[in-house]
């Protein structure tokens, strides 16, 4: 009989223990022991957020150059306007780099309504661009040439001219152009006349620019 008593005691007590531990939630079986303080948070979380760094240059012109190749019936060397570009600089902001003073750049680049750019993108003009490879010199001179009198009419006129460009070339080059040149520089209108205008047109001239804008960036973002 003591040891029927026992037996069941054993049973009794094993029961007990396993009803206590169904009854008591899984959590509370983990907690820690009152006193003991919270895992501590990882190194990882307090790690202050690491600055994304500016992509390299070859990245920006290799973007700018996919870029301009996607403008519709676009050849390097045609002139570009601020509307083409300010795409250009949202994609380099997606890149990783805004550009501090594209404001400025912008500043150098013809509106998309001005005279030289709406004549140089008619089908006479888009003649005139390509047989003079692009020039620079000869778009800023067409846009000085149209702040004298009846400029806008000469440019014109010369743009659709079959020999446009030769044309152009002997006023810029020629004795008798760069006399012309002197006269007009000479005038209250025009005094700036044989003056570059420090505009930007081409895609080889704002990549120059955008490459100076990106050293400088570079050099501020690593202090």
């Amino acid at each position: 009989m003591q040891t029927r008593r026992t037996v069941w005691g054993s049973l009794g007590l094993g029961l007990s223990a396993a009803a206590w531990t169904l009854a008591v939630p899984s959590h509370a079986a983990s907690a820690p022991p009152a006193g003991a303080s919270a895992a501590a948070p990882s190194d990882a979380a307090n790690q202050p957020a690491q600055k994304a760094s500016m992509p390299d240059w070859k990245s920006v012109e290799s973007a700018a150059k996919k870029y301009c190749r996607s403008l519709p019936n676009y050849r390097p060397g045609d002139v570009l306007s601020q509307g083409q570009i300010k795409p250009l600089l949202a994609q380099l902001a997606k890149l990783g780099w805004k550009v501090s003073d594209q404001q400025a750049l912008l500043g150098q680049i013809c509106p998309d309504d001005d005279f030289v750019v709406r004549q140089l993108r008619t089908k006479s003009g888009q003649k005139f661009m390509r047989s003079t490879g692009g020039s620079a010199e000869q778009y800023d001179y067409l846009r000085r040439l149209c702040a004298t009198k009846g400029g806008d009419r000469q440019v014109a006129d010369i743009l659709k001219l079959p020999n446009g460009n030769e044309v152009l070339a002997a006023l810029t080059e020629s004795k008798a152009g760069k006399d012309i040149s002197r006269r007009l520089a000479d005038g209250p209108r025009t005094r700036d006349y044989d003056t570059p205008t420090g505009m930007l047109y081409t895609e080889s001239q704002i990549l120059a620019r955008l490459k100076e804008s990106h050293a400088r960036d570079l050099r501020a973002s690593s202090k």
